[in-house]
C-alpha cells in the first residue's frame, strides 16, 4: 500500500519515468507486427506442407491405380487367378515392370505384411512401418520421412485389389526431396516480401503516428505551463486569471482540424477558459468574504445604533424627571410611559440578538414532533390572524418528525406565521403546508400581498434588513426575524428559501432533514 501511494505522489508531482505516447505507439506497433509476420509465415508454411502433401497423396492414388493395371495383366497374361498365389507368384514381374517405368525402390508383401520380393537388399530393413502396419490393417497409407540436408522421402503401402479382392500389398520409396526445397523456397519468399510489407508499413505508421502525436505533446507541454502557473498561482496572495499562459499559436492552429485531435484541442481551450472562469470566481469569492466582513461590521454599527436610540430616550425623560423632582404628574406619565415602551423595546431586540446567536451548550436535539409544533403555532396565531381578517388553511402531512430542538423550531414557525400575518394582505388565506420528500421535510408559508423584487429577496434574510418599513401592520419591527429563522434551519441541518411574484403572494420554504430511527442524541 505504502509503494501504491508513493507511485501516486510520483505521478502527481511529475516524479515519475515518463512514457511517451509515441514510443508506445511504435512498441505496441512493434509487437503487434511482429506477431502477425509469425503468424502469417506458420500460417503460410502449414498451408504450403498441407498442400505438397495432398499433392503427393493424389500421385500415390495414380500410382497405386497402374499397380492395379499392372497386376491384373500379369494375371492374365500367366493364366493365374485373382488369388495371393497368383500375386506371389507374379511378384518379381510386378517390381521389373515398375523398374522399367523408373520406380527403383519397391517391395512386394502378402497381405499378411510378409516380405515377398524387393528391387534393393537393404529396401525398408527388417522392420515394418507405420504405413505398412496400416495397409496389413486394410487400408492404403504413406509416410513422410524428413532428413537431413532438406531431404524427404514417402514410403507409400498399397493394397492392390482385384475384383474387390486384396491379393497383395506394394510398398514403395519415392524420393520428394525437390518438392520439399520448392515448398520451402516458397515459403521463404513469402517470409522476405511479408517482411518487407512489414518494414515499409511500420515507418509509413511511424510517420503518421509522428503527425498524431506531434500536436498531443503540444497539448500536454502547454497543460503542464497551466497546472504550474495554477499552482503558483494558488500559493500567491492574490489569484488572477491573467496569470495563466496564453494558448500557443500551434494548439489554436489544431481547432481547425476535422478529427479528434481538432475536438481535442477544442475541447483543451474550452476547459482553460473554464479554468480562467473559476479562479475569477475565486477571486469573487475572495471580494464576497470581504463584503461579508463589511456587513459584519455593518451589523454592529445598526445594533449600535438600534441600542442606542431607545436607551436615549430613556436617559433624556430619567432627566428631565430628576430635574422636575416628580412634581409635574403630566410630565411624570408621559416620562414613565415613554421608558416603558422604549425599555420594552430594548428588552425585545436583545432578546432577539440573542436568539441570533448559537443555541446554548449543554441543550440536546431529541426526536421532536415538527407537524405537532405547527399545529400549536397555528393555534396561538389564529387570534391574530382573524383579528387582521385572515384565515390559515393548514395542509399536508400530520406526521413528521425531525431531530432538533422543540423551542428552536417553534419559534421558527412562529416567526415565519407572525410575518405572514403582519406583511399578508388582508383577508386573505395563509397557506400552511408541510409535506415530506424521500428523506427531507418542507414547511411552506404562503400569504398574498405585495411580493418581494429579487433584490429585496437576495437580502431578505440579513439582519435589520426590512423590504418596506411602512408594510408591517404592527411597529417596532426591527428586522430580525427572518435573519434567525434561517439561523435555526441551518442549526438544524436545513435551509430556508423565499419565491414572490410581486403582488401575487410570497412563499418561505424551510427544509429540514427527517428524524431516522437510530440516529443518536447530540
Amino acid at each position: 500500500m505504502w509503494g501504491i501511494n508513493m507511485r501516486h505522489d510520483e505521478v502527481k508531482n511529475g516524479k515519475a519515468p515518463f512514457f511517451g505516447v509515441q514510443l508506445r505507439l511504435m512498441l505496441g506497433l512493434f509487437l503487434v507486427f511482429a506477431v502477425s509476420l509469425a503468424a502469417v509465415n506458420l500460417i503460410v508454411t502449414n498451408q504450403i506442407e498441407q498442400t505438397y502433401e495432398e499433392q503427393i497423396g493424389n500421385d500415390l492414388q495414380d500410382l497405386r491405380a497402374n499397380a492395379v493395371i499392372y497386376t491384373r495383366q500379369l494375371l492374365v497374361s500367366g493364366g493365374l487367378n485373382n488369388e495371393e498365389e497368383g500375386f506371389h507368384d507374379i511378384a518379381p514381374d510386378i517390381l521389373g515392370q515398375f523398374l522399367s517405368t523408373g520406380y527403383e525402390r519397391i517391395a512386394a508383401y502378402t497381405t499378411g505384411g510378409i516380405l515377398i520380393d524387393r528391387t534393393q537388399d537393404d529396401l525398408f530393413g527388417d522392420g515394418v512401418g507405420d504405413d505398412l502396419q496400416q495397409a496389413v490393417n486394410g487400408r492404403s497409407a504413406f509416410t513422410l520421412i524428413h532428413g537431413a540436408g532438406g531431404r524427404m522421402d514417402a514410403q507409400f503401402s498399397c493394397l492392390v485389389e482385384i475384383e474387390g479382392k486384396t491379393v497383395g500389398i506394394l510398398r514403395f520409396d519415392l524420393d520428394y526431396t525437390a518438392r520439399r526445397q520448392q515448398g520451402e523456397a516458397l515459403s521463404r519468399l513469402v517470409f522476405l516480401v511479408t517482411f518487407i510489407v512489414f518494414l515499409i508499413t511500420f515507418f509509413a505508421v511511424e510517420v503518421m503516428a509522428r503527425s498524431v502525436t506531434r500536436p498531443v505533446l503540444a497539448l500536454a507541454h502547454h497543460t503542464t505551463r497551466v497546472a504550474e502557473a495554477s499552482r503558483g498561482e494558488a500559493r500567491s496572495e492574490g489569484v488572477s486569471a491573467a496569470e495563466l499562459p496564453p494558448t500557443p499559436e500551434e494548439v489554436e492552429k489544431l481547432e481547425l482540424r476535422r478529427d479528434e485531435i481538432g475536438r481535442l484541442a477544442v475541447n483543451y481551450d474550452r476547459m482553460l477558459e473554464t479554468i480562467r472562469e473559476q479562479l475569477s470566481r475565486i477571486r469573487r469569492d475572495r471580494d464576497r468574504i470581504q463584503e461579508l466582513y463589511r456587513e459584519k461590521q455593518e451589523l454592529f454599527n445598526n445594533v449600535t445604533h438600534e441600542l442606542k436610540t431607545p436607551l436615549t430616550t430613556i436617559k433624556g425623560y430619567a432627566d428631565l424627571l430628576e430635574q422636575s423632582g416628580g412634581k409635574d404628574p403630566i410630565l411624570f406619565q408621559k416620562a414613565m410611559r415613554h421608558i416603558t415602551e422604549e425599555s420594552q423595546r430594548l428588552h425585545e431586540m436583545v432578546v432577539h440578538l440573542l436568539e441570533m446567536a448559537d443555541r446554548p451548550e449543554g441543550e440536546t436535539a431529541s426526536k421532536t414532533d415538527l407537524s405537532a409544533i405547527v399545529r400549536s403555532a397555528v393555534d396561538a396565531l389564529e387570534p391574530k390572524a382573524r383579528r387582521y381578517g385572515n384565515q390559515f388553511l393548514l395542509e399536508g402531512s400530520r406526521a413528521a418528525t425531525v431531530r432538533g430542538y422543540a423551542g428552536r423550531l417553534r419559534e421558527l414557525v412562529i416567526n415565519l406565521l407572525d410575518n405572514a400575518v403582519k406583511y399578508g394582505e388582508p383577508g386573505g388565506d395563509i397557506r400552511v403546508c408541510l409535506l415530506t420528500d424521500g428523506d427531507k421535510v418542507r414547511l411552506t408559508v404562503t400569504n398574498g400581498g405585495k411580493g418581494l423584487t429579487a433584490q429585496q429577496i437576495e437580502q431578505i434574510f440579513n439582519p435589520f434588513f426590512q423590504a418596506d418599513k411602512t408594510a408591517p401592520r404592527e411597529p417596532g419591527s426591527a428586522g430580525l426575524g427572518l435573519a434567525i429563522c434561517r439561523k435555526i434551519a441551518e442549526e438544524h441541518g436545513g435551509e430556508i428559501t423565499v419565491q414572490s411574484t410581486p403582488g401575487v403572494s410570497t412563499a418561505f420554504t424551510v427544509t429540514l432533514p427527517l428524524y431516522e430511527e437510530g440516529e443518536g442524541q447530540g
